[in-house]
């Protein structure tokens, strides 16, 4: 039955505009909510005055995360921090992989992330 059911609503869900739809659940007294597209909960304005989607490179709207969702007495909300940058460790990991300083200054010279490269 479960299928069937599934089934006809899979193919009458697309008859009706989301607000026609949200009119006659309502109508009938069958809770319901719109599920947004992605960009409009991105815009959200009851979300954006909640901070929810916090800038988390540096540059404002570019790059946003959603917060830790569970929050506790007396902590306050930390921001995320930006992904570390290309190759930022990797003089680290070279060095922890036995590569001497000068194998590691060669292996690094122009790579991504590097002053030079």
């Amino acid at each position: 039955m479960r299928v069937s059911v599934t089934g006809a609503r899979h193919r009458s869900m697309p008859q009706r505009t989301t607000a026609e739809w949200a009119t006659a659940l309502a109508a009938t007294d069958i809770p319901h909510a719109a599920v947004p597209e992605f960009d409009a909960v991105l815009d959200d304005p009851h979300l954006a005055a909640q901070g929810f989607f916090a800038p988390s490179d540096g540059l404002a709207g570019r790059v946003r995360s959603v917060p830790q969702p569970v929050r506790f007495a007396g902590a306050g909300q930390r921001a995320d921090l930006p992904p570390p940058t290309l190759n930022r460790d990797g003089a680290a990991i070279l060095a922890g992989l036995g590569y001497d300083p000068d194998e590691i200054a060669r292996l690094l010279a122009g790579a991504p992330g590097d002053a030079a490269g």
